[in-house]
C-alpha cells in the first residue's frame, strides 16, 4: 500500500467521525469513538476466526486445517483457489521419470476434448 493510499483510507476511517467544523474537543471525542469502534470489529472478526464453524467444499484435511489458521477472507481465497484446482486431473507418466525426477501430465477436465491442453510438469524427488 503506497503513502497516498494509506493516508486516503486514514481519511476515509474517520470521514465518518470528523467534519470540518469539527472542535479540538469533539475532535479528540469522535477520534476515541472511531478506534473504539476499530478495537471492537477488529475483536469481532479474530473472534469469527477462532470459533465460528466455516462452510466446507471438500472436507478434505487441508481445507479443514487452512479453516482453523487463516482469517475469514483469506480462507475464503483459498477456497476459491482449491476449488480450482478440483477441476484438472493429474497422471503418472512412466516415460521421462526416474528415480531423481517424476513427470506427470495435467490437464484440466471440465473443457471439451478438442480444447484442453496438457501440461507436463516434473518434480524432483532427490
Amino acid at each position: 500500500m503506497t503513502t497516498t493510499s494509506r493516508s486516503e483510507s486514514m481519511n476515509s476511517f474517520f470521514d465518518e467521525y470528523v467534519k470540518p467544523s469539527t472542535g479540538l474537543k469533539e475532535f479528540i471525542e469522535n477520534s476515541q469513538r472511531a478506534l473504539e469502534t476499530q478495537y471492537l470489529n477488529e475483536v469481532k472478526a479474530d473472534y469469527e476466526t477462532k470459533y465460528k464453524q466455516r462452510r466446507l467444499l471438500f472436507n478434505s484435511g487441508l481445507e479443514i486445517h487452512a479453516s482453523a489458521i487463516y482469517t475469514k477472507e483469506m480462507f475464503r481465497q483459498f477456497q476459491e483457489e482449491l476449488r480450482k484446482s478440483a477441476s484438472y486431473v493429474v497422471r503418472s507418466c512412466k516415460e521421462g521419470s526416474n528415480y531423481i525426477w517424476k513427470l506427470y501430465l495435467v490437464e484440466k477436465y471440465n473443457v471439451p476434448e478438442n480444447c484442453r491442453r496438457s501440461y507436463r510438469v516434473m518434480v524432483n524427488h532427490g
